[in-house]
């Protein structure tokens, strides 16, 4: 935790000493954070969604209570917005949470996570003349501000009469997750930033989709940095043409069959600091791959948890300290989650998305890259992971 802490409150600073701040975005250590997720509080019995609730807010109250030490003065509201399965009833919680007094004056909201809880409480807000969150972020999914356009705001209401820009730029404003079409381009972000000085080679296999990844992956490393980019072909086994005769090479697959990084790695095995990156589709079913010590092969991912990092071991015992139980993934990501936003609200304010506009927050098991996407800004970090034949367990989570 230490590490990770100190590299992202150093880059901060950095940007403190180098860069204009307006008066504005000037630090601060009190911050009102409001959480609306759906605990199910009312429910006899929990499941599966509401103790992945509790697990995120028990992670992020960890990170609150750490930077504690540090001088934060953290304010946290919390709201049910599913206290039950009775739609009526949950129409009448949400009304609650807009009409609480915390609810306006927060300089943070999290939640709620489903898009039409999102059109519920903008129709609410709209009905009340209640001022939106200053900051308002949909933490576990991607929630396009569009989808107001596809539900009705209140009854009898006409959508044109309303303010779409004010809604739009608070329907979040800031996603942790990004929409499926843009996963590539993340992917290929991810690849120009962290391997700038490599030669960097787009292994393709001749097919349409390979292509198309290859020709996203050429421009934007092209707009990124100056290394040198070229198209391999990989059919039956034959790279055409062959490698560069060089070190510090990355091969950047476009091939959606993982079975190909093992060939592909023996080309690798006489060349120093040099890398496979899978393709996304690499590491979606959680696949382990038998007898295969992946030494040459870094998988892109998001919200791993890597028990061979000292800082996933460390938070675990604290966790299973306070909680007497296991962390699963969403207390993880509820703690990179705080982390980061507290940091970010501290150093820049609320909109601290323009001040970082290239910064990535390495966090416990997520890195967090905010970039504008599709009409809000959103999460473009990708993780690298390599992947140790001894440790099946990793894949049980």
């Amino acid at each position: 935790m230490g590490m990770i802490k100190s590299w992202f409150h150093g880059a901060i600073v950095l940007a403190l000493g180098f860069c204009p701040i307006h008066p504005s975005l000037a630090q601060k250590n009190s911050i009102k954070i409001g959480i609306a997720l759906p605990f199910h509080g009312g429910l006899s019995k929990t499941n599966k969604l509401s103790d992945a609730m509790l697990d995120y807010y028990a992670g992020f109250k960890i990170a609150m209570s750490e930077l504690e030490l540090e001088g934060l003065n953290a304010e946290v509201s919390v709201w049910d917005t599913e206290p039950n399965d009775s739609i009526p009833l949950n129409e009448l919680a949400l009304e609650s949470i807009v009409s609480s007094p915390n609810f306006a004056n927060r300089d943070v909201v999290i939640g709620p996570v489903y898009g039409e809880n999102f059109t519920d409480v903008i129709k609410t807000i709209h009905n009340s003349s209640t001022p939106y969150p200053k900051l308002w972020i949909s933490p576990l999914t991607y929630i396009t501000p569009t989808e107001i356009k596809e539900s009705h705001i209140a009854e009898n209401t006409d959508f044109n009469e309303i303010n779409t820009d004010a809604i739009r730029s608070f329907y979040p404003n800031l996603n942790f997750f990004i929409p499926d079409s843009l996963r590539f381009r993340a992917l290929a972000n991810a690849v120009a930033s962290q391997f700038s000085t490599y030669r960097i080679c787009l292994i393709v296999d001749g097919s349409n989709p390979s292509k198309a990844k290859s020709t996203l992956y050429k421009s934007i490393i092209a707009n990124t940095h100056s290394s040198t980019v070229s198209i391999h072909s990989w059919i039956n086994g034959k790279l055409t043409p062959s490698l560069p005769n060089q070190d510090s090479l990355v091969l950047a697959v476009c091939i959606e069959s993982a079975n190909e990084r093992v060939p592909l790695g023996k080309l690798l095995k006489n060349r120093l600091s040099s890398w496979i990156i899978g393709d996304l589709s690499w590491f979606t079913d959680k696949h382990f791959y038998p007898g295969i010590n992946d030494e040459f092969c870094l998988f892109p991912t998001v919200n791993f948890i890597d028990f061979h990092n000292v800082d996933c071991v460390d938070f675990t015992r604290n966790y299973f300290n306070i909680q007497h139980s296991e962390p699963s993934k969403y207390a993880f990501i509820g703690y990179d989650h705080g982390i980061f936003l507290a940091y970010a609200v501290m150093a820049f304010g609320n909109n601290f998305m323009e001040s970082l506009p290239d910064a990535t927050y390495e966090g416990l098991i997520s890195n967090i890259n905010i970039k504008s996407g599709i009409n809000a800004y959103c999460n473009f970090g990708i993780r690298f992971i390599k992947i140790p034949d001894e440790t099946p367990h990793l894949f049980e989570q």
